[in-house]
């Protein structure tokens, strides 16, 4: 049947992962993914519910699901995946789709906040996502991976590099007259959207919210 888990910053990989509650959740977005890969979900949508707070650890995904698809929710802008040298979110050359909600992305020192690397490789944003201070690039699609944005999304921090950066026939897709409201003063050095190589960028209708702050870039 469809699944709940849970994953909490209480939490800790030797649990079930079932329960909402310190004795009962994961602590990572990786052992959560590992674990679901390893089943058989027999065309059910699993759910991965995150707590708030805030989560060192960033998720590789190297290995697709078998049978299903899997969605992670966090609680609001108050989950926040922040890594140090590495990417918050990673497809990489694996030929799934990945739905993520109600979460801040950010980086120190390197790394993306999202990134696909390879053909039938996937990153869907649903509600709720706020992209946070980034080392790098806050999409970042290559070698035909997609990042397909489906819903309203914030933009709190700034990137070193490119908000939207695509190459190597990656593509990038804000459709359904989305609205991408800016909460603060952001800067992206290199420029906000920068496309080369055969990478696509697919925007339409849709509005950017700045109330009042400045987007340099």
């Amino acid at each position: 049947a469809a699944g709940a888990y849970y994953i909490l910053t209480t939490g800790s990989d030797s649990n079930t992962g079932t329960a909402n509650t310190a004795g009962g959740a994961w602590l990572t977005l990786q052992h959560a993914w590992n674990v679901l890969v390893s089943l058989d979900l027999v065309g059910q949508t699993v759910v991965i519910n995150i707590g708030a707070g805030t989560f060192t650890g960033g998720l590789g995904i190297t290995l697709a699901p078998t049978g299903g698809t899997i969605t992670f929710i966090g609680a609001g802008a108050t989950t926040i995946i922040s890594t140090t040298n590495a990417t918050c979110i990673t497809n990489y050359q694996t030929n799934c789709s990945v739905v993520f909600e109600n979460m801040t992305l950010q980086t120190t020192t390197t790394g993306e906040c999202m990134l696909v690397n390879g053909i039938g490789t996937v990153l869907i944003l649903g509600a709720g996502i706020t992209f946070g201070a980034c080392a790098d690039r806050h999409m970042y699609a290559t070698n035909g991976g997609t990042i397909a944005v489906q819903n309203n999304y914030t933009i709190s921090g700034s990137a070193v590099a490119f908000h939207h950066y695509a190459d190597a026939g990656g593509v990038i897709t804000l459709t359904g007259s989305l609205t991408v409201t800016v909460s603060a003063n952001v800067s992206f050095p290199y420029g906000f959207a920068y496309v080369t190589g055969g990478g696509s960028l697919y925007t339409s209708s849709n509005t950017y919210s700045l109330g009042g702050h400045t987007v340099t870039g």
